[in-house]
């Protein structure tokens, strides 16, 4: 009979090992974001800027629901939360390990200070001081230090809202010791940080209903629209070559639009920087994927076609809806993020390397619209207790409870995923 032992990974080099998961700043901030408007911000500010030691530090203040103590530890705990969790259908996020791992890889101090509707909370983690511990050491702020920060960085959280301060980001200035340098480089950054920002997130910036503001460094960032309909043209826009919807099930379809663009010689250098990342018309070309209006990747035809002169002008618009997010027999992780300096040559986008996985028990219901009903009777009131939820659709109904082992007392985003699948069988059960 073969022996079993308890192995702990070692604190310090665990958490520095998260450290090279793949980041580069912009998407990191990117990934803070899609925590903002997961809790619903509608403001988000991000800074970048120089302390007075030398060292760069950047925030992202946002003005979303905010997070109670056992919220915020949670949220700073590594691997605290399953990729099988049910979420809300407008979250942005799927693993629970953005906030730490974009955050590790960036910086060497991790603060976040949250307040919901009663209190004002703060946790911190130091890099440096897991290292030298090599233990997994979360330092609790409370109130009169929270005030402190939030004062030093000339802010407030009024109502809701939450702050992730990232100090000594010495991924930053790695081997410069020049101050005019520095600067130099940070100016870079915050010019690199806005043209991904304002590409990634456009449909968010551009909306007229559901607007959401970002700002960087004070500046409001204008959405960087890849297919020319916004409007904001003089000269003739793009023309949509295709239009195809494909229904992924009776209520959720995914589409697909096809754009032929002005030739350059219409535009001038500004639309052409507007429209184009880094202002490259050639590149810019191919695909252009969408989950929950966030665009996740961009500028490659993933081998259905070469880029070419004559497909210059041609992208390809998808939209894909995470109502449908249940319907996928896959789990998909991403496990790291590879900047083009990794290959030869090198190429103008930045990759990811996923990991597939077949789902092993894919639980089948009659319609999937009711496990969208579910979930969001569940989640409209997600800081309260299920006790309210449950009733209003079993009328409380003890077999249930027992069958799947429910305690009311919870709250909505404690249920795991497989949970709400059984219990959208049990509610269609009962309407049979």
């Amino acid at each position: 009979m073969s022996k079993k032992i308890i192995v702990t990974p070692p604190a310090g080099s665990m958490i520095h090992s998260l450290r090279s998961i793949g980041y580069d700043l912009k998407s990191a901030v990117a990934d803070i974001i899609d925590n903002s408007i997961a809790a619903g911000a509608k403001n988000i500010n991000v800074v970048l800027e120089i302390a007075p030691d030398i060292t760069p530090y950047l925030f992202i203040l946002d003005d979303g629901s905010g997070m109670n103590y056992d919220e915020l530890v949670v949220a700073m705990t590594p691997g605290s939360k399953s990729p099988v969790d049910v979420r809300n259908l407008d979250d942005l996020g799927r693993f629970g390990m953005g906030l730490k791992t974009a955050s590790f890889s960036q910086c060497l101090e991790l603060t976040v200070v949250t307040r919901d509707d009663v209190s004002l909370v703060g946790a911190r983690w130091s890099l440096e001081n897991v290292a030298s511990t090599n233990e997994w050491g979360l330092e609790l702020l409370n109130n009169e230090q929270c005030l402190i920060l939030l004062s030093s960085l000339k802010v407030n959280i009024k109502h809701k809202g939450t702050l992730v301060l990232w100090n000594k980001c010495d991924e930053l200035i790695e081997g410069i010791n020049d101050d005019d340098v520095l600067s130099s480089i940070i100016g870079e950054h915050v010019n690199d940080l806005r043209e991904h920002l304002s590409l990634v997130f456009h449909k968010y910036l551009d909306r007229k209903v559901s607007r959401i503001n970002i700002n960087l460094n004070s500046l409001r960032l204008t959405a960087k629209d890849p297919f020319c309909i916004t409007g904001k043209f003089d000269t003739p826009i793009s023309s949509i070559s295709l239009t195809d919807t494909i229904n992924v099930d009776a209520h959720s379809n995914v589409t697909i639009k096809g754009y032929m663009l002005p030739h350059p010689t219409k535009l001038n250098s500004s639309q052409i920087n507007f429209t184009s990342p880094n202002s490259d018309y050639f590149n810019s070309q191919g695909f252009y994927i969408y989950r929950a209006d966030r665009l996740i990747s961009w500028g490659s035809w993933f081998r259905l076609a070469k880029k070419s002169q004559s497909n210059k002008l041609a992208r390809v618009e998808v939209c894909i809806p995470n109502s449908v997010d249940a319907q996928w027999k896959l789990d998909i992780k991403k496990i790291c993020d590879i900047k083009p300096e990794s290959f030869s040559p090198k190429p103008k986008i930045d990759s990811s390397l996923l990991f597939f996985t077949p789902k092993q028990n894919f639980y089948k219901i009659k319609d999937p619209k009711n496990l969208e009903k579910i979930t969001r009777i569940f989640f409209s009131q997600r800081r309260k207790m299920l006790k309210k939820p449950f009733n209003q659709l079993f009328n409380g109904d003890k077999k249930i409870l027992d069958s799947l082992k429910i305690d009311l007392n919870l709250r909505p985003q404690n249920l795991d995923f497989d949970t709400y699948y059984k219990l959208t069988i049990e509610y269609e059960k009962l309407r049979s």
